[in-house]
């Protein structure tokens, strides 16, 4: 499977730390934000409206995120509370 960048390109990066990839379909994307409480996304890469779901990776958690992202423009998600996140991007359901 390749992955793709999918980051907005006006995304600041100052002391912040995150990273995205998408799988080449656009089927799937997963972002981890260690230390920031949002990210950016060009969501025109994913061929149709995506959900999220967030792993908090200190308390090997899961809460749910937007169910119905749409695939244009650039979007801003954030994750639920402080701490480390990882989101999985999805096709929402229906799409």
């Amino acid at each position: 499977m390749r992955w793709e960048q999918a980051l907005s390109s006006g995304q600041a990066y100052t002391n912040e730390k995150m990273a995205l990839a998408k799988s080449a379909s656009g089927n799937l994307a997963v972002a981890y934000l260690p230390d920031n409480p949002n990210i950016q996304i060009n969501m025109s890469v994913f061929p149709t409206h995506m959900k999220a779901t967030w792993f908090h990776c200190d308390a090997g958690t899961y809460t749910a995120g937007p169910t119905d992202i749409a695939n244009s423009g650039t979007k801003t998600i954030s994750r639920p509370a402080p701490g480390q996140w990882a989101s999985v991007l999805e096709p929402a359901i229906g799409s």
